[in-house]
């Protein structure tokens, strides 16, 4: 059966864990067990459909590009939150996966959910504590995740710690602006959350300029700008994710 691996204190993010609890069920993304193992699909009427079809699209993107890099790679995904995606990339690429988050609620969902997928672990942990070994994932995922930390230089300066020489993180499902943008993107977070009840969770959603990635010299391998993505975006009205999918690498020799 599988369980959560309880790796740093609980207590040090249990209020953030509470208040990321309370605006997911007021937004409806809080899932039972049985509709996690549905996902990416969800029902029609779902108010969430069009963005789980952009998610789907991403994952099946990802799927894509590491079949044909590395067969049976060890994964590691950061934020996983319940683990559907995370127990997608074991199952389609016959791979090894760790899910790192640190909301135990959404961690012990994922555990009942996909208890029965095999060369899945789930670990309750602050990334930046030896939580997982260093030089030992061939990629590790980074979706819909990195607004969550203020500083996207030292998180991946982390990770880069964490892949075996020659591999590499994948950025995906996130904004990232032009500099001049911030202000205004910051500003209509925060009114998202104050309508929603929740003010206090835009401290804890940060906005990221592509500039802020320079120094990793990031590799597009997804671009929404490119004219089959607008084409299947506005045409034919197809849930391109707007974002783009990043690579980062850490070299064979340093």
């Amino acid at each position: 059966m599988l369980t959560v691996d309880l790796r740093s204190d609980p207590t040090r993010f249990a209020d953030s864990e509470a208040l990321y609890l309370e605006v997911r069920r007021a937004e409806g993304r809080v899932l039972s067990p049985e509709a996690l193992r549905k996902l990416p699909v969800v029902a029609a009427d779902d108010p969430h459909d069009r963005e789980w079809q952009t998610r789907a699209g991403t994952a099946a993107r990802l799927i894509g590009y590491l079949r044909g890099r590395q067969p049976h790679p060890h994964i590691l995904d950061l934020g996983c939150g319940p683990g559907w995606m995370t127990a997608r990339l074991v199952r389609e690429l016959d791979a090894t996966a760790v899910g790192i988050d640190c909301n135990r609620s959404e961690l012990e969902r994922g555990a009942e959910a996909f208890g029965a997928v095999e060369g899945l672990e789930l670990i309750y942990g602050d990334i930046f504590e030896p939580v997982v070994e260093e030089n030992s994932f061939d990629a590790v995922i980074v979706a819909s995740v990195l607004q969550y930390f203020s500083d996207p230089q030292t998180l991946l300066n982390r990770l880069l710690d964490l892949v075996k020489p020659g591999g590499e993180i994948l950025l995906a499902d996130t904004p990232l602006y032009r500099c001049e943008e911030i202000p205004d993107a910051a500003e209509r977070t925060l009114n998202y959350y104050t309508k929603l009840g929740f003010p206090q969770m835009a401290d804890h959603y940060h906005h990221h300029a592509l500039d802020d990635l320079s120094a990793f010299s990031p590799e597009i391998i997804y671009d929404p700008r490119a004219v089959l993505s607008r084409i299947g975006r506005s045409v034919f009205r197809r849930p391109f994710s707007p974002f783009p999918i990043l690579r980062i690498s850490r070299p064979e020799n340093p």
